[in-house]
């Protein structure tokens, strides 16, 4: 690669191409693809991972992302892939998506896409709907990262899958990562939905948010995520909440370390303390 230029150089960058997903099977193959990746002239490295647009399969996709050579040579391609090339890719990929659960160059996709192409997060978001998989374990740390991207239609798809069931899904560890997440990125509005139903009363139980507060723990991220991104009334109202279920929250470490992170928060910037100030013991 490094010997040849001109048409000798593009005749090579041309069997490179037509035998490139064949070459990064093999160490050696892959080896070859990745030095030409960084040692190509800008456009043979594009005429290079133009390869992508051949490829016609889920299982072809899915194969060449996950193969131990050939995800090194994906992961050096990414930063080259057009648009529309992503695009078709994942839209390929979609039907094997839940077989990638947790591969590190589905990460690295999404990464990219959020700064390249926001349209391939909600596609990825979209088939994970479609397949019932947003609120699945396996995809949890894939769908917290989407999440993260703060994009507006993808937690709108998240948020459509935990109203109504947050009660059973922030009790579990991959649940309450992406409550936390969806707290931090989600729009104003959005986050607002979710602390009213952590607000609202259950038939014949507490409100989730008394269940929070009474058997969190010490290291629990969610009371930050919720004291940083909720209104001041909201606050407010949660400690209404407490002063209901007061022996209950007062009984527990967790209950009393909530009370004063959430009075602390809704009585900063009020002035001098008085009869009026929201506490739960006044």
């Amino acid at each position: 690669v490094r010997q040849f230029e001109g048409l000798l150089l593009d005749r090579l960058v041309g069997i490179l191409t037509r035998e490139f997903f064949l070459l990064s099977q093999t160490p050696a193959g892959a080896m070859c693809l990745l030095d030409s990746l960084s040692s190509l002239p800008l456009e043979q490295q594009q005429c290079l991972v133009h390869a992508y647009s051949d490829m016609s399969s889920s299982k072809q996709v899915v194969d060449h992302l996950t193969g131990h050579n050939s995800s090194l040579v994906f992961q050096s391609s990414l930063p080259l892939l057009d648009t529309s090339l992503l695009r078709s890719l994942v839209l390929l990929l979609s039907p094997g998506l839940a077989s990638l659960a947790g591969h590190q160059t589905l990460f690295q996709m999404v990464e990219h896409a959020e700064h390249t192409d926001q349209q391939v997060l909600f596609l990825l978001a979209a088939q994970l709907d479609t397949e019932h998989l947003l609120l699945s374990p396996d995809q949890s740390a894939l769908v917290v990262q989407l999440v993260t991207t703060g994009n507006v239609k993808v937690c709108g798809l998240v948020l459509h899958n935990m109203s109504g069931r947050l009660a059973t899904i922030i009790f579990t560890h991959h649940g309450r990562d992406l409550v936390m997440a969806f707290i931090w990125s989600a729009t104003d509005l959005q986050v607002e939905l979710i602390m009213e139903e952590l607000c609202q009363e259950q038939e014949d139980e507490v409100p989730i948010i008394v269940q929070l507060a009474v058997d969190g723990s010490k290291e629990d991220g969610l009371l930050e995520a919720i004291v940083g991104k909720a209104r001041r009334e909201v606050l407010a109202r949660m400690l209404d909440i407490f002063k209901v279920f007061r022996e209950r929250i007062i009984a527990s470490n967790c209950g009393r370390r909530w009370i004063g992170c959430l009075s602390q928060k809704v009585n900063s910037g009020c002035g001098t303390q008085s009869r009026g100030e929201r506490g739960v013991t006044d």
